[in-house]
């Protein structure tokens, strides 16, 4: 599985890539701090699995939601938030979301999810 991890944090983007490392049956883990390095990885490559940070400034975040469908529709779709409501993950999953965990207490589970797909 190629995996892209896109998040503002590069402390949550090291745990993450350390995290993942442990789960089998992944070739490659990408990283982007931010939306422009996010949109070009995206244009390069198909990726199985996105993981993307709720809280880009402005719009960033929904910008690219959208992008990674249009790029790769059956890419699955993982949103670490640090909060939200129903209303803004029922309009996530609209645009493909997948999953949605906590930024900082649930990337655990974002490992055995991924680990079971």
């Amino acid at each position: 599985m190629l995996i892209l991890v896109v998040d503002g944090s590069m402390l949550v983007t090291e745990r993450m890539t350390e995290g993942l490392s442990e789960v089998r049956n992944i070739s490659s883990i990408h990283r982007a701090l931010f939306y422009e390095e996010a949109q070009k990885l995206l244009k390069e490559n198909k990726y199985d699995i996105v993981v993307v940070d709720n809280d880009f400034p402005g719009n960033e975040s929904l910008q690219l939601l959208k992008e990674i469908k249009i790029v790769s529709e059956k890419s699955r779709v993982i949103v670490l938030f640090t909060q939200t409501s129903n209303y803004i993950q029922d309009y996530y999953r609209s645009l493909g979301v997948d999953f949605f965990f906590d930024k900082y207490y649930d990337l655990e589970k974002v490992y055995e999810i991924i680990d079971g797909m």
